[in-house]
């Protein structure tokens, strides 16, 4: 069987990857798979990227970088999304990544007016999203965590929005097998904690960061990899 590929595309805050690792490691537990499952490709410190096919799926993670930045590891990573969704073959972005799925497919990605985005926040499915594997067993509404500073506010007509906020903001899209989430459901409580004593939000932002129904959010990324062993 193929590895499960998991492109990273930068690091944590140091204090917290001290204390409950990095991205790719959220992703490996909220999977429910061995690690030995995984292939990670670290794209900011010069690894370098394979073909789509040569993985089962592919999981591209979160970042403190932005879109617009001009490295020049983000156009490759672009148009090794294009290549992907010809392919047809599967893959998940997940905050950054979904922006950066959106800007591949000739979506555009602005600034927020809020500034950075730090809380929880229900993630309303459309009826093309309450249809689709990726949101099994998470009913028509469910809680998650939001951790970003932009947000995507156009989508060509042939990307399709499987969730919104009650804010009205772009949460998840899907493009043939490629799928886009901003919010994180990889990201333990404890980390978000410290994501919020990090930033210069009031203390009392520690209040009510408890997911109501957590098993929901946290479904997402096994239920990704379960559709794409059906591919």
């Amino acid at each position: 069987m193929k590895n499960i590929l998991i492109i990273k595309c930068g690091e944590t805050l140091p204090l917290i990857k001290s204390q409950f690792g990095d991205f790719e490691d959220w992703i490996i537990k909220m999977s429910g798979l061995p690690g030995g499952n995984f292939r990670i490709i670290n794209l900011p410190e010069g690894e370098q990227l394979r073909h789509p096919e040569n993985f089962e799926s592919t999981i591209i993670t979160g970042s403190h970088f932005n879109t617009n930045q001009r490295f020049p590891w983000i156009k490759l990573l672009k148009n090794w999304i294009l290549t992907a969704r010809y392919s047809n073959n599967p893959v998940l972005g997940i905050g950054f990544g979904f922006q950066l799925i959106a800007e591949a497919f000739g979506g555009k990605v602005i600034p927020n007016s809020e500034g950075q985005i730090l809380r929880t926040s229900f993630i309303q499915l459309t009826p093309a999203g309450m249809n689709d594997p990726l949101f099994k067993n998470t009913g028509n509404s469910f809680e998650s965590y939001l951790n970003h500073t932009r947000n995507v506010s156009f989508l060509p007509p042939e990307v399709e929005i499987l969730a919104s906020n009650s804010m009205g903001k772009l949460m998840a899209i899907r493009s043939n097998k490629i799928y886009g989430i901003q919010f994180h459901p990889e990201i333990p409580e404890k980390v978000f904690k410290l994501y919020i004593k990090s930033s210069s939000l009031p203390l009392s932002a520690h209040l009510g960061v408890k997911l109501t129904s957590e098993y929901k959010n946290q479904s997402i990324v096994s239920n990704f990899i379960d559709l794409s062993r059906k591919k």
